[in-house]
């Protein structure tokens, strides 16, 4: 299924960092070797996984299409508060991304511009050539670096990460919905429906997780995990023109017409992001959920093990600074 998740077109737009397409394979343990995986202590977690990946690019100590939130940015009764005790006091892991957007003032609309460019963080409407594929930052994704002591080879590691997900998945009741979850070897969704309302046999709302593709080989993982060797399923370059070859597994939430296969917004009363970070905790720690800003939800969301992480500068940098 085409994405139904799309970033704003901006009055400002933002020119993409582009790069030659190479590899993936190549890609993946270039990011090692260039020091993506180093995690600079300055930058959140959230920010550093988007380096780690592709979804973000730094030069000169500036980032995007994907940045952190400046302290400064924040009221300044928060900005010594760290960013785990910020997500306490914002609440839960799907509305903190609207508690920061509005705190940093942008809470109304996105602006088009990266940290680089205002301080702040959003995604507006990117320069692409017609043949590149969509910027990688403004698509929903799974990111992961499984070690490799848990797959024999990258076929058992795609069939266990396969396994995993659909393993992932609440069934159950879900804030009025009822889940039906489906497996499938390489595949799996879960259908959210409302007996007569927004979704059901009709009008079908689903998560899923497509295309888990064969991994990438990479000799080791980011500094905050264990290091070793892994299995990685990331994104593509930016710049590339096609899937080929690209090791990632893709991320839809869509409503679909079923009658007609037309493909809709999911209803405002069904948060998706709830859903998914319900998924996220059932995930290993080195599986992260990234889930781009929208015009519903104009701050980008990194989930971790059902933990939102914040792209927002650590605090002690800021008291860093304040030192000197």
């Amino acid at each position: 299924m085409k994405r139904v998740l799309t970033v704003a077109a901006s009055a400002v737009a933002l020119v993409a960092l582009s790069g030659c397409a190479g590899s993936p394979i190549n890609y993946a343990q270039r990011h090692a070797d260039q020091g993506h995986y180093d995690g600079n202590p300055d930058r959140s977690r959230a920010l550093n996984v988007a380096i780690a990946t592709g979804l973000a690019e730094c030069e000169n100590g500036q980032c995007a299409p994907l940045d952190d939130v400046a302290r400064s940015k924040l009221p300044e009764s928060m900005q010594s508060v760290s960013n785990v005790d910020m997500i306490e006091d914002l609440g839960d892991a799907w509305s903190v991304g609207h508690g920061v957007a509005q705190m940093a003032g942008m809470a109304d609309a996105l602006t088009g511009l990266s940290g680089t460019a205002s301080g702040m963080l959003s995604i507006g409407s990117f320069l692409l050539e017609p043949s590149e594929l969509d910027d990688p930052a403004s698509m929903p994704a799974l990111l992961a670096w499984m070690p490799s002591s848990s797959a024999n080879s990258p076929e058992d590691a795609r069939g266990k990460m396969a396994t995993m997900l659909a393993e992932a998945f609440p069934t159950g009741d879900f804030q009025g919905y009822q889940v039906r979850v489906d497996r499938y070897a390489e595949y799996s969704s879960a259908a959210l429906f409302q007996d007569g309302h927004a979704c059901n046999s009709q009008y079908m709302c689903a998560v899923d997780f497509t295309s888990v593709s064969m991994p990438a080989v990479a000799n080791s993982s980011p500094d905050w995990l264990s290091g070793e060797a892994v299995y990685l399923w990331s994104n593509w370059e930016r710049g590339a023109t096609s899937y080929s070859g690209v090791h990632r597994i893709g991320l839809d939430m869509y409503r679909l017409n079923t009658e007609t296969n037309k493909e809709l917004p999911l209803p405002d009363d069904l948060n998706a992001r709830a859903y998914l970070a319900r998924v996220s905790e059932n995930l290993p720690a080195w599986a992260y959920i990234y889930l781009p800003p929208t015009e519903q939800n104009n701050y980008p969301v990194m989930l971790n093990q059902g933990k939102p992480l914040l792209f927002v500068e650590p605090a002690s940098k800021q008291k860093d600074i304040a030192a000197q």
